[in-house]
């Protein structure tokens, strides 16, 4: 999925989410509703639901962009060692997210019952569906906002900063009144 974003393909970065929870769903449908596997089955659903979203995204990936796959590369000492510098903060970033998105669990497991350690796990992602609009704002908006930087058009990254805000304003103001 990152990989389109990377391409700036804003379509199949999004439709990737999307088609998977689709699947997610129809895998539950058949392995509750027609297999009746039960709880079983709503757990096999989301890696069958994941697995074949993976090789939709990548065999749009290999449609769409097939010239990668014929490029000629070649792999050198300094390469490895650029790659390794530029992941190895990622890798920690993405640990450390880890961690702290199953820590809160951990911890109110010490003091609560399981049942009541469930209910929390129920009622998280729904809280998490806050995070939509800014993700889908920062998907769109920061591979954009790198390449002017980079072209240092910096004025018309101030512009564009100037108008989301107002825009996002316009939009947040109604449900604060409420």
């Amino acid at each position: 999925r990152q990989t389109f974003r990377g391409f700036q393909n804003m379509l199949f970065y999004a439709s990737i989410e999307f088609i998977r929870v689709l699947l997610v769903f129809l895998a539950a449908l058949v392995f509750v509703g027609a297999l009746q596997l039960g709880i079983k089955g709503a757990a096999l659903a989301y890696p069958a639901g994941g697995v074949l979203a993976s090789l939709l995204a990548f065999g749009l990936l290999v449609k769409r962009y097939s010239y990668i796959l014929k490029e000629e590369t070649k792999v050198t000492k300094a390469l490895i060692k650029g790659l390794l510098l530029f992941a190895l903060p990622l890798l920690v970033v993405g640990f450390a997210t880890t961690i702290l998105n199953y820590i809160d669990t951990v911890v109110i497991l010490m003091f609560y019952t399981p049942r009541e350690v469930g209910f929390y796990q129920v009622a998280r992602p729904l809280t998490q569906t806050l995070d939509y609009l800014p993700i889908a704002l920062m998907a769109i908006f920061l591979p954009v906002v790198s390449e002017l930087w980079e072209r240092g058009e910096k004025k018309l990254i101030g512009d564009t900063v100037y108008f989301l805000m107002k825009f996002l304003f316009i939009i947040l103001v109604p449900f604060v009144l409420i």
